[in-house]
């Protein structure tokens, strides 16, 4: 903004054909009503801006307007997203509360291994291959797990414009 300003001050002095459309006390003083430059003719009136006017002319009515349009479409777009940003933080705040899930799984099983008399020799190499298969003949297997998706799930942080003194701040700015 500032070296915008700079240039156009420069081209201001230096080039008198550089946006000279003001007309200014100083200007009608000089004049001191010359009937061959005030006042103004219809057609002439639309190229030059009295800036002793109490009224806006049309091209600064336009200028005012289309700098309230690009801040509108500007605030328009802040607050789709703060909205897109609070209805996120909902949706994995929601998802976190009700995706919370643990299951516990118990279970066992068990079985019983009979071994027929007739052949002491195979019973006596099951023995000594599988010892706990055939301890006490029979044999139970008890097993616990347990799934929890808390890890898993989004720790969404709420919107820093919860505290509602950052908005104001943040809609002054």
């Amino acid at each position: 903004v500032i070296f915008q300003a700079c240039l156009y001050l420069r081209g201001y002095l230096h080039d008198l054909d550089y946006d000279n459309i003001y007309i200014t006390s100083a200007f009608k003083r000089f004049d001191k009503g010359e009937s061959n430059l005030l006042p103004l003719r219809k057609k002439e009136r639309v190229h030059f801006i009295d800036s002793t006017a109490f009224c806006l002319s049309k091209q600064e009515l336009v200028s005012i307007l289309r700098g309230i349009l690009i801040i509108l479409a500007l605030l328009a777009a802040a607050v789709l997203l703060c909205g897109m940003d609070v209805l996120i933080y909902l949706v994995l705040e929601v998802v976190r509360k009700e995706a919370n899930v643990t299951v516990l799984i118990n279970g066992g099983s068990g079985f019983e291994v009979a071994l027929n008399d007739t052949s002491p020799s195979i019973s006596q190499i099951l023995h000594q291959e599988v010892p706990i298969l055939l301890k006490g003949n029979s044999t139970h297997f008890k097993y616990s797990l347990e799934l929890n998706t808390a890890p898993c799930l989004p720790d969404p942080s709420p919107p820093f414009y919860e505290d509602k003194t950052q908005l104001v701040y943040l809609g002054v700015m």
